[in-house]
């Protein structure tokens, strides 16, 4: 990797390091779950910001059907732990099916639904993890046009 490559890594790794730690302030440690799925959009966002799954529309999409699917699977009646990995995994396969039909795949997102359904129903973790996807989003519009996609062979 030559030396302005070089440069432009730090600089988004710096921004990802960022973006985190603000996401860490709206959610708190107490919901890490939630928060580690944010650090794989952090990736994508800052290192393939020309991946479909970095569009703003799939970000915020993605994370709101996770958020949503993950709670309402919560919900369910889980008398044992075998319950409670039914409850998460159908949260897993709801979240996926419902970002397929609406074109908003984020694979994080499945994260968000798993880390939602094990937390429960919480109005902090619905609009944490939507004020921080909504954040994602708006770093990677502002951003977008500076930033390098390491995907991509320079």
């Amino acid at each position: 990797m030559y030396r302005p490559m070089w440069k432009a890594a730090i600089i988004q790794s710096s921004l990802a390091f960022g973006a985190i730690f603000l996401t860490f302030l709206i959610l708190r440690l107490g919901h890490a779950a939630a928060v580690a799925s944010m650090g794989a959009t952090a990736f994508i966002i800052f290192a393939t910001p020309e991946s479909p799954a970095a569009k703003p529309k799939n970000v915020i999409g993605g994370h709101t059907i996770g958020v949503v699917s993950g709670s309402l699977c919560s919900i369910l009646p889980v008398p044992s732990t075998l319950h409670v990995m039914l409850a998460c995994s159908l949260a897993v396969g709801l979240s996926l099916l419902l970002m397929v039909l609406t074109e908003t795949q984020h694979p994080p997102a499945a994260g968000t639904a798993l880390a939602s359904a094990l937390a429960g129903t919480s109005t902090h973790i619905l609009t944490g993890v939507l004020a921080s996807a909504i954040m994602l989003a708006l770093f990677h519009t502002i951003l977008k046009k500076h930033l390098i996609d390491f995907s991509i062979a320079h």
